[in-house]
């Protein structure tokens, strides 16, 4: 059984919307996640569980298929090899996560009035990713620039899937107030990787399921409407996700 996080490796068929997440951990079949089927990702992790890796391998495979990336991160540690990329923007301060995430939202909102008014098939747009939504949660207490930029989240997860628009994000401790409710949280899919509390396990819907192994890397896959099932993540070093971008 394989026990640490495996390298990131292109398969056929992937694109920026099919994320090549790992592998499972019994049989070493491939797992990848479809966004055009399960718009949003929500990755729970405590530190050293991989999430960093997998959000960093994330952004790569994106940008690597011509899909926008705004990135929003507390520091620039894992992701300096990502900086300046074209079509990936990372953003570190708290006005400046704001302000990205509402310019993620006005984006998809004009894109979708647009398609409309053309009646044209929408491709696939752009990917927010946030790494650590609790952190940013708790800012947005005493930051109203943030908690009215993190009010749109909702409008992010439920209009975003027709409009090509995808959120995935990571965070070390849930609580229902991240995603602004239950709903929400219902249309997400959701990535836990090491062991959850029994609180955060009964609100991610990972009650039934047996904990994941105590290793980085090791974690759990579930699926809206779906039982979880286990997965060993891939991981991507930065400056294999340089690579990967730029190849």
């Amino acid at each position: 059984m394989t026990q640490a996080p495996i390298p990131y490796a292109p398969q056929p068929g992937d694109s920026a919307a099919i994320l090549p997440l790992g592998t499972d951990p019994h049989t070493g079949t491939p797992i990848r996640h479809d966004l055009g089927q399960h718009p949003h990702l929500l990755i729970t992790a405590g530190t050293g569980r991989g999430a960093t890796a997998t959000l960093r391998m994330i952004a790569a495979h994106t940008a690597k298929h011509d899909a926008e990336v705004t990135l929003i991160v507390r520091k620039h540690a894992g992701y300096e090899d990502l900086m300046g990329m074209d079509n990936i923007q990372i953003h570190r301060s708290i006005d400046s996560a704001a302000d990205a995430i509402q310019d993620f939202a006005e984006s998809m909102r004009l894109i979708g009035e647009d398609s409309e008014d053309r009646g044209a098939e929408l491709p696939y747009r752009a990917l927010l990713l946030i790494e650590h939504l609790d952190v940013l949660t708790v800012q947005a207490r005493q930051n109203e620039h943030l908690r009215r930029a993190l009010a749109r989240l909702p409008e992010i997860l439920f209009l975003g899937c027709g409009l090509q628009h995808h959120l995935v994000a990571g965070t070390g401790r849930y609580s229902l107030s991240q995603l602004h409710g239950g709903d929400a949280r219902d249309i997400c899919s959701v990535l836990a990787l090491g062991p959850r509390t029994r609180t955060e396990r009964t609100l991610l819907q990972l009650d039934t399921a047996p904990q994941p192994r105590n290793t980085p890397g090791a974690g759990l896959l579930r699926l809206p409407g779906q039982q979880a099932t286990e997965i060993q993540v891939n991981y991507l070093a930065p400056d294999q996700a340089r690579a990967l971008v730029n190849a």
